[in-house]
């Protein structure tokens, strides 16, 4: 099996197979930093959380420590064409952008400090780069992404008051590799 990093299988038990750490150069590449506002929040979006997501920001959106933040909201490409019902339901916020394939994902970590998602791979990528990730808890389950419990800038959040905190605290530097570069040697 060739996989991305040793990160992917370093807990899984596959007796009499040879796992090889080929890596990946677009996903390793470092993420160089073109923040506008250094305190952007990207939204990854997928058509089973969008609206999930959506509802969530929206009724925090009043709040101090939300109202100022820069927020990308990045529609998945199989959810494109709901653009506008998206645009419609944040219309009266314009610190809330939607976004298609207006920037890359890259594009949006550059310019952004933290993520909030539900479930995403981009997840991993954030973490790379030196990203704090806000994870919405869904029906208070934390199974997905649970291989990150440990990492001290991923943040489980369900209320105004996790919210808060996660958005306030500090990013620690974490020098975990998700995505190592492409080893022709392996």
């Amino acid at each position: 099996i060739f996989s991305l990093s040793r990160y992917w299988f370093k807990d899984l038990n596959c007796p009499f197979v040879n796992v090889y750490p080929l890596g990946n150069n677009f996903f390793s590449e470092k993420i160089i930093e073109n923040s506008l506002d250094d305190n952007a929040l990207t939204v990854i979006s997928a058509n089973v959380f969008g609206l999930e997501l959506q509802k969530f920001l929206l009724r925090y959106i009043n709040q101090p420590f939300l109202k100022e933040k820069k927020i990308f909201f990045k529609l998945h490409p199989n959810q494109f064409h709901d653009k506008e019902y998206y645009e419609s339901g944040i219309k009266l916020y314009q610190n809330i952008k939607v976004i298609t394939n207006e920037y890359s994902v890259a594009g949006l970590l550059a310019n952004s400090k933290m993520l909030l998602t539900i479930e995403s791979t981009v997840v991993y990528e954030a973490l790379q780069a030196g990203k704090k990730v806000l994870l919405l808890k869904e029906d208070n389950d934390i199974t997905r992404h649970k291989d990150l419990a440990s990492n001290s800038n991923v943040y489980w959040i369900s209320d105004k008051e996790s919210l808060s905190s996660a958005l306030n605290s500090n990013i620690i530097i974490s020098p975990v590799e998700f995505f190592s570069p492409f080893n022709e040697q392996v």
